[in-house]
């Protein structure tokens, strides 16, 4: 069942994709952990930045303060935002873990978003 949050979710995620469709996720040198992606981008000191991987926009956009979204490091797309958006479907959800994957695999954020949903933005 796809609710009201739902559409705005994805259309904000379609938003974030369209405004840079070729990016392909790098954390900052200094944040750099394996395949790990971050939802905020951090100076040398730890000071916030701005949000860093493509769900970290999307929540950004959405209203989720850096502060509470760093919160969050460390856990999959799914996991967060169903905390942060209780009303997202369960579908929804997945396909946000699912992109979360391809984008971390290295995929553009054009090309996650395609992968996982079958069509493009």
């Amino acid at each position: 069942m796809n609710t009201h949050a739902d559409s705005e979710a994805i259309a904000m995620l379609q938003e974030v994709v369209e405004h840079d469709p070729e990016r392909v996720y790098q954390a900052p040198a200094h944040q750099e952990n394996g395949d790990a992606c971050y939802y905020v981008h951090t100076n040398v000191s730890g000071g916030l930045v701005g949000p860093g991987c493509l769900f970290g926009h999307v929540a950004y956009r959405l209203g989720v303060p850096l502060e509470e979204l760093a919160m969050h490091e460390g856990n999959a797309a799914q996991q967060v935002f169903s905390k942060l958006f209780p009303s997202l479907s369960s579908p929804t959800l997945r396909t946000f873990d699912c992109i979360q994957e391809y984008q971390d695999s290295g995929y553009s954020w054009e090309g996650a978003y395609e992968a996982a949903m079958g069509k493009r933005v």
